[in-house]
């Protein structure tokens, strides 16, 4: 049954009057041995980690339980029982209780502990096999017994400590999502209140930010860049919360937007009783890097210690001047060119599914798109001109949607099929082009070539292109 939005009020008020707080992927994919696993969580800093959100003004911290790499920074002797059935000799959970030694610091502040996991997770790797998740196709029985009774011991454990959920994965191509009221829902609610029936929780439909069930209490507000706004502080029925990072992506370093951005965007949030999240960078001692910590300085000043200010009063990072210096402006493609590109065949390492497959990069329509499969290994899309041209200029458009694909590329061109030679056409790195840009890069001296190749190069991402253009002279 679904709160009234005087009880949501209640429930989420400290999270309302809060205003921001902090969150750290401190698991992530993580792959490494069990005596690694264990020196990364006991080299974790709790009271340094405390001390840094209190001097940021921060209200909350978020912090992850388990993802894809299938470890716990928790014991539980259940998990290790379910492990030893599939013989998988590794040591999934910590020695160290990391999340009540984050309570018993953050608690010295006021700080309030939020819980990050996943409607399925682990759900790669030998893991799989323990709880039975089907990524794409949801919970077996046994993997909805073992996921929920662990999450409602991990509950029961730490009560009120925990005053908040957020859930990742609750998309609506699973059955248990399809619609915001299904008993899995409020079995999975019943689980995570178990030990504290105040505690709030949000399923995380996408990068969007809306209600996704009438057993959650704020928005998962997962989003890729600084665009939504609160009109209200209720929004569906339930508190309007966003999720973002300050980096390019999750846990990366660099600060992505100026300092000025971050103070107006929070601020126009606020005014109209949003709360904000922002993932953060953090060094092998769980601690805020200074290129962020240094950004939430200042927004804590703006927002928590001055009534009124003037924009020049906002002092900028330098760690954003420096990453937008590497930015080129792109060309203008000059008149009298033809897109040679268009509807020429298309190959690729991978595809996401059948309706992003790589011919719709070269169709004409920047609304369609080519997106690569889930296989981390090399990403690459291709495609054959069917003859030799002397290439003139190439504009890449990508998709508005994720940073993640806006980086960490490289189109080439060659005669070769293989490109055992090749010339680079344009490349990003690991700082992403800004959103709503097109790369255009006119060339000189024109590149001959057949084929031109888009690969994926640096740090993994997914990657996605909506329409390649690749123009020659008339």
């Amino acid at each position: 049954m679904r709160r009234s939005v005087d009880e949501i009020k209640r429930m989420t008020q400290w999270f309302c009057d809060g205003k921001y707080g902090v969150m750290m992927h401190f698991l992530g994919d993580y792959r490494g041995s069990d005596e690694e696993w264990n020196a990364r969580v006991d080299a974790f800093d709790c009271e340094g980690l405390a001390k840094q959100l209190h001097e940021i003004g921060a209200n909350h911290y978020l912090f992850t339980i388990c993802q894809h790499g299938g470890r716990f920074p928790f014991p539980n002797k259940a998990i290790e029982e379910y492990c030893r059935e599939y013989g998988i000799d590794k040591q999934v959970c910590s020695k160290r209780d990391l999340v009540a030694d984050l309570y018993d610091a953050l608690s010295k502040y006021d700080i309030k502990l939020m819980l990050y996991t996943a409607f399925g997770n682990p759900c790669a790797g030998e893991m799989v096999n323990v709880f039975d998740f089907k990524p794409k196709k949801g919970h077996t029985e046994k993997s909805k017994t073992r996921w929920l009774n662990l999450l409602r011991e991990v509950s029961l454990r730490y009560g009120d400590k925990v005053k908040g959920w957020w859930v990742d994965g609750c998309y609506s191509f699973y059955p248990e999502f399809a619609t915001p009221d299904t008993q899995f829902q409020k079995d999975f609610e019943e689980a995570l209140r178990a030990g504290n029936p105040d505690t709030i929780i949000a399923f995380n439909p996408g990068i969007v930010v809306k209600n996704n069930s009438i057993y959650e209490q704020y928005t998962c507000g997962e989003s890729n860049e600084w665009c939504a706004y609160p009109e209200d502080r209720i929004i569906d029925g339930v508190q309007w919360h966003v999720l973002t990072y300050l980096g390019p992506w999750w846990t990366d370093r660099v600060c992505a937007h100026s300092t000025k951005e971050l103070v107006n965007y929070s601020k126009a949030c606020f005014d109209k009783e949003g709360v904000l999240t922002f993932d953060v960078a953090f060094d092998e001692h769980g601690l805020i890097q200074p290129e962020h910590f240094e950004q939430l300085m200042v927004l804590k000043h703006f927002i928590r210690e001055v009534d009124s200010f003037n924009q020049d009063e906002i002092p900028e990072s330098q760690s954003y001047l420096d990453a937008m210096a590497t930015i080129e402006e792109p060309d203008a493609i000059p008149e009298g060119l033809i897109n040679i590109a268009l509807n020429k065949p298309c190959y690729s390492a991978s595809d996401f599914n059948e309706k992003m497959k790589p011919g719709l990069a070269v169709d004409g329509d920047v609304s369609t798109f080519w997106a690569q499969g889930d296989d981390p290994g090399e990403a690459y899309w291709m495609v054959d001109l069917e003859k030799e041209y002397d290439i003139a200029a190439l504009e890449v458009v990508i998709r508005d949607f994720n940073n993640g694909e806006r980086r960490n590329f490289e189109f080439r061109a060659s005669n070769d099929k293989e490109f055992g030679e090749y010339e680079v056409l344009l490349t990003q790195g690991d700082f992403p082009y800004p959103m709503r840009k097109n790369w255009a890069k006119v060339y000189e001296k024109p590149i001959r070539a057949r084929y031109v190749k888009f690969v994926s190069i640096g740090r993994w991402h997914y990657q996605c292109l909506s329409e390649v253009r690749v123009f020659v002279k008339q």
